[in-house]
């Protein structure tokens, strides 16, 4: 039987409800030797055509998009990190890292238009033509 699973995330896939009603009882029951249970609201049988939400991604039968709330998410975040970046707070270096991270992350869905936006977008100029300066004649001395 298919399925997914990351650390504690799991989604099964079978072509009928008793399959997946039984894979959710035998989860049940092993879980039960180690004292664990399954969340009671968030495990549930429907057809895979109404996707779900899987490590920050919809998953559905042909796609698999990012959640928008993820993508809203790291819009923020993204301006957070060009604030920070241009106050001086933040080096270039771990901005580039964070950045590269999460389109890593988007690279496993269906993002390629959402990674090209975004590769544009993530250009920052200096703050100021005069930081510029300043920086360039630290260099030469």
């Amino acid at each position: 039987m298919p399925f997914l699973r990351y650390g504690d995330d799991m989604v099964a896939f079978a072509d009928d409800r008793a399959t997946l009603r039984r894979v959710h009882s035998a989860c049940e029951a092993a879980l039960a030797t180690l004292r664990l249970r399954l969340h009671p609201t968030r495990c549930r049988i429907f057809p895979v055509s109404e996707g779900t939400l899987f490590l920050g991604f919809v998953v559905g039968p042909d796609r698999r998009r990012l959640d928008r709330r993820n993508v809203r998410a790291f819009r923020r975040r993204l301006a957070g990190m060009r604030q920070a970046w241009r106050a001086g707070r933040l080096a270039r270096a771990d901005a580039r890292r964070r950045i590269d991270a999460w389109i890593a992350h988007a690279a496993h869905g269906d993002t390629n238009a959402l990674r090209r936006a975004l590769r544009g977008s993530r250009r920052v100029r200096p703050p100021s033509t005069e930081r510029h300066r300043t920086v360039r004649r630290i260099r030469g001395a």
